[in-house]
């Protein structure tokens, strides 16, 4: 992502009142997504998912993506 559009990006979080992760929003930028998963979880778990996602302000795939991007991040450092 561009210095630029970085800019715009935080300067438009600002005025909404929400806060951006750049890394984080780079890292997802990054992981294009050109393949799908589909697994079948307990209704309450993505209940979870979907209220945490929508207090972060990000839709819920999105935020499962971050998930298993940090999870994979964290055992390859162990």
């Amino acid at each position: 992502m561009s210095d630029s559009k970085i800019q715009r990006l935080k300067k438009h979080a600002k005025n909404e009142g929400h806060h951006i992760d750049v890394e984080m929003t780079q890292r997802l930028r990054d992981a294009l997504s050109d393949a799908n998963i589909n697994i079948r979880v307990p209704r309450e778990l993505k209940e979870e998912v979907m209220t945490l996602a929508k207090k972060k302000n990000i839709p819920y795939q999105r935020y499962i993506k971050s998930i298993l991007l940090d999870a994979i991040a964290k055992d390859k450092a162990s």
